[in-house]
């Protein structure tokens, strides 16, 4: 019950910041210089993201969410600012190299952007097996206080290592099945 409150809350704030970007707030346009300034800003506020995960810090990142976060992770799980830093710190994978491919950020006035990119990442399983995930982000960002802040984004699979590694790994459990009993 719980997750279906999550995701309608997600669903409506998502909705919220469509209306509110389409509206006539009586503001003047965005100019170039902002929007590069922006641009600039929030792509290294996504590098720095990135760096984050891959050295399981989130201590320089943390101030970057919004008390209010709600972010969907992989898994399909709604966590708030406090869950996503932990995931940062804990997340049990040691990558071998997370990158992030063809952000875009897009201004609503001054203070709302959106910013879209794709991330592949690479790590060893357990099984010593080179793993792929790519994913897409996106992440709604609003001006709050003078700072940028992230208040909603959403991580989605795309693709899991290559089929013959997903197919080794259903092979195998048979023989870890019986090890285990």
């Amino acid at each position: 019950m719980k997750s279906i409150k999550n995701q309608l809350l997600l669903l409506l704030m998502t909705c919220f910041l469509f209306c509110y970007s389409c509206s006539d707030t009586g503001k003047a346009p965005v100019d170039q210089k902002t929007i590069d300034e922006v641009t600039a800003l929030l792509t290294q506020y996504s590098n720095d993201w990135v760096e984050a995960i891959k050295n399981k810090d989130a201590s320089k990142v943390s101030d970057y969410f919004s008390p209010e976060l709600v972010f969907n992770i992989p898994t399909g799980a709604l966590i708030d600012k406090e869950g996503l830093v932990k995931d940062i710190n804990e997340n049990p994978i040691t990558l071998k190299s997370f990158l992030l491919k063809d952000l875009e950020v897009k201004l609503f006035g001054t203070d709302v952007a959106n910013v879209t990119a794709g991330g592949v990442k690479i790590w060893m399983d357990t099984y010593g097996n080179e793993q792929t995930l790519e994913e897409r982000y996106t992440n709604v960002w609003k001006k709050n206080s003078g700072k940028w802040q992230c208040i909603i984004g959403h991580g989605n699979p795309l693709q899991y290592g290559p089929p013959e590694t997903d197919l080794a790994k259903i092979k195998a459990i048979p023989a870890i099945a019986e090890k285990a009993i």
